[in-house]
């Protein structure tokens, strides 16, 4: 072989090899970059996965404990005769005891309870009804017995 063929060669031979290792470092780069954001990816979804079990275990327990799902009102008292009263009054109250509803049955404290309506005044038709507990009763259906009376 001649010499000009002979460097040609050389000078091709060198280019692949410069070339390969070129080509083989930004690779390399890559695949690190890739290796590094694949653990990133991976450790994410474990924690991800962690949250979401612990998420439905807290959903399972939130659904297995009773709340409260209603809240009635019986006015004791005050009579057939005057029914429209005690619905006007029923219709005035209820909102009082509507934010119990959702609360699980065992964080709810009936001491509490008695504060809602006792010794509360409501007026209707110009007269005043002073409201007294009962009795409460909690359960899904959260009952209050309230006295009413007249001043």
């Amino acid at each position: 072989m001649s010499t000009p063929r002979r460097r040609v060669l050389a000078v091709f031979l060198l280019g692949m090899i410069a070339g390969g290792a070129l080509t083989a470092a930004a690779a390399a780069a890559q695949v690190e970059r890739v290796s590094l954001q694949r653990d990133l990816f991976l450790r994410t979804a474990r924690e991800q996965r962690q949250q979401l079990d612990q998420m439905r275990t807290q959903l399972e327990e939130f659904q297995t404990r009773p709340s409260i799902e209603s809240v009635e009102l019986h006015l004791v008292n005050l009579g057939e005769e005057r029914s429209g009263t005690a619905l006007a009054l029923q219709e005035k109250l209820q909102p009082l005891g509507n934010p119990l509803i959702g609360k699980m049955l065992d964080e709810v404290d009936p001491s509490l309870l008695k504060n809602i309506f006792h010794e509360r005044r409501v007026m209707h038709n110009e007269t005043e009804f002073e409201l007294a507990v009962q009795t409460i009763i909690v359960a899904p259906t959260t009952h209050f017995h309230l006295l009413v009376g007249d001043d």
